[in-house]
């Protein structure tokens, strides 16, 4: 197969043929190539389930079709008259990926240089050299690219740079105490300013008449602990099903969704696109509520809302005319807030009003709480409020 990237790219049997590429755009561009081509022939060959990280799918939406179109075509003539055909994929997204992934990785560097300048620690010349090397072989062998190019929030440069920091301070053959200490909460160029005027968060929590004791989980609760739809990813989404039900004015329709917001992620077995962990969770963690339906006077009809919004979270939408509508959006709402921690929060996709006006507080309540560990929902909410209001 031939793909003919750009004019300056041309890419033979996985060899990248252009005059004056440097070795750093011929790896990454690789990478890049490799994994989706590799996801669409296993798309279409029905070879091993596919399966794309949530930090990847949305960025190379248009290459995926692109892609899609050439080996679909590339099929069909095989088909018909067992020839193979050219592929050729004129598409600017690639360069504009490429580059913005290879800018990405520098800003990376440049923020661990920085924070180590406003620290005062000198900084040796092995250290810079060190961090350099290891930056940019976690870009390449965590598929290099994996950067949003649509919406690079502060939320997702620091989840990011939570990664490398931990790839860093975790790796085995070097160990530089100048990092050991480095965190997110230190770099305050991630955090945008912002200033909440509206009501306390412990204010509204309370206004919905909850305690907050009876929202209290652990990791153990999870059958995908530790990852990016954990606990406190949990606890932010009840969060905001409560903010919103209070703002909405449906202060019943937002405790119902809290309640299915606690048990959303729980059946989770991976990260990345999944469809089944919704109605697995609405099947086999909707007991751990018991308490709610019978503290709160869930009704068997509330029930059956509580359940629908869980499982419709991640396969479908309620209409307006329906009884469930609330309940559903607000829940799919309060866990769409929190995509500003994989980039691709877009405000037009969300189905309230109310919510839509939360955007920068949800990023800012994300940024505060990325490395937040294994609390209660007390804990959490004591948190927020300190730093919110």
């Amino acid at each position: 197969m031939v793909i003919t990237l750009t004019d300056n790219f041309l890419l033979v049997d996985r060899r990248l043929i252009s005059p004056g590429t440097s070795n750093e755009v011929y790896e990454l561009l690789i990478t890049l190539l490799d994994k989706e081509c590799i996801a669409v022939k296993r798309k279409l060959f029905h070879l091993d389930p596919i399966y794309l990280h949530d930090f990847g799918y949305k960025q190379y939406d248009e290459f995926m079709t692109l892609c899609l179109n050439s080996f679909i075509l590339e099929k069909d003539l095989q088909k018909e008259n067992g020839t193979s055909s050219i592929c050729s994929i004129q598409n600017q997204v690639i360069c504009n990926n490429l580059n913005n992934a290879i800018q990405y990785r520098q800003f990376i560097i440049n923020y661990i240089y920085r924070t180590l300048q406003i620290d005062k620690i000198a900084i040796p010349q092995e250290l810079i050299q060190w961090i350099e090397i290891t930056v940019k072989n976690h870009f390449i062998e965590t598929e290099g690219c994996d950067v949003k190019i649509y919406n690079s929030c502060c939320v997702y440069k620091s989840l990011y740079f939570c990664e490398i920091l931990h790839f860093i301070k975790t790796n085995k053959d070097i160990l530089f105490s100048q990092l050991q200490q480095l965190t997110v909460s230190s770099v305050q160029l991630l955090h945008k300013s912002f200033k909440w005027h509206k009501e306390s968060i412990k204010y509204i929590v309370k206004s919905m008449g909850i305690a907050l004791s009876d929202f209290d989980i652990s990791d153990a609760y999870f059958d995908h602990p530790n990852s990016i739809h954990g606990l406190i990813h949990t606890y932010r989404v009840v969060l905001f099903s409560l903010i919103i039900g209070y703002y909405t004015q449906k202060r019943r329709f937002g405790l119902l969704a809290s309640c299915g917001s606690l048990i959303h992620d729980m059946a989770r077995k991976r990260d990345g696109i999944c469809t089944e962990h919704g109605p697995l969770a609405a099947k086999t963690k909707f007991n751990l509520l018991k308490n709610h339906i019978i503290k709160y006077s869930i009704s068997e009809t509330e029930q059956k809302y509580i359940k629908s919004a869980v499982i419709k979270h991640c396969t479908g939408e309620s209409k307006p005319n329906e009884d469930d509508y609330f309940v559903v959006s607000i829940l799919k709402d309060s866990d769409a807030l929190d995509r500003c921690r994989v980039g691709d929060l877009d405000p037009n996709y969300l189905r309230l009003k109310e919510s839509r006006e939360l955007t920068q507080l949800s990023e800012y309540i994300c940024v505060k709480t990325l490395e937040l560990g294994n609390i209660s929902f007390t804990q959490f909410i004591d948190i927020v409020n300190d730093f919110i209001n």
